[in-house]
C-alpha cells in the first residue's frame, strides 16, 4: 500500500478489520480504538484525520458490545495536517483536472455556478462503490479536505462487493 491514507481509504464501510483496527492507533498518532455499544458511532481522531467508527448493521443483532471486527469505518476525513493524502493527491497543488486524472472523471459538483456560491466541493466515484468528495481551495487550486465513503451496506474487507 502506498500510504496509510490509501489503507484507510481502502477498509471505509467494510468489516473484519479488527486486527488492522487495534493495531491502528499507533500508526495515525491518535487514542485507542473507543468500544461501541450498539448503535452508537464514535470519532478516531488523530492530526489531519477523522475516522467516523459504526457497526456493521447486519451483525451480532443484540449484542451490546461491539467485537472490533464489527466495527466499521463509516467515513474518513483528511485535511493533510498529518498523514499524506490518499490517490496520490497532494494538498496545495491539486486542480479539479489534476484529482480527476487521479481518481475519476465520473463526477458530481464543481460546476461554475456552484463555485461562484461557495461550494468548491467535487466528489468522484471511483471503483467498488467508494466516493471521494474533494473540497477545494479558493481558487480551486489546493484542497481543504478530502471524505472518504462506501455507497451501500458494509461488506467484508478482501471481499468484493
Amino acid at each position: 500500500m502506498a500510504n496509510m491514507a490509501n489503507e484507510i481509504a481502502t477498509r471505509v464501510n467494510r468489516f473484519g478489520i479488527g486486527a488492522w483496527l487495534a493495531a491502528l492507533p499507533p500508526r495515525i498518532g491518535s487514542g485507542p480504538v473507543p468500544k461501541l455499544d450498539a448503535g452508537q458511532t464514535e470519532d478516531l481522531r488523530a492530526p489531519g484525520l477523522v475516522l467516523r467508527l459504526g457497526r456493521a448493521a447486519s451483525r451480532t443483532a443484540g449484542a451490546s458490545a461491539i467485537p472490533l471486527d464489527e466495527v466499521v469505518i463509516e467515513r474518513a476525513s483528511f485535511d493533510g495536517a498529518g498523514l499524506e493524502l490518499p490517490f496520490g493527491l497532494y494538498m496545495a497543488r491539486e486542480t479539479p483536472a489534476s484529482a480527476a486524472a487521479k481518481l475519476s472523471a465520473d463526477t458530481a459538483g464543481g460546476d461554475p455556478a456552484a463555485v461562484a456560491a461557495g461550494d468548491r466541493r467535487i466528489s468522484h466515484v471511483l471503483d467498488n462503490a467508494l466516493v471521494a468528495e474533494v473540497a477545494f481551495r479558493s481558487g480551486m487550486t489546493g484542497i481543504e479536505q478530502i471524505l472518504i465513503v462506501r455507497l451501500g451496506s458494509p461488506y467484508r474487507y478482501g471481499i468484493s462487493p
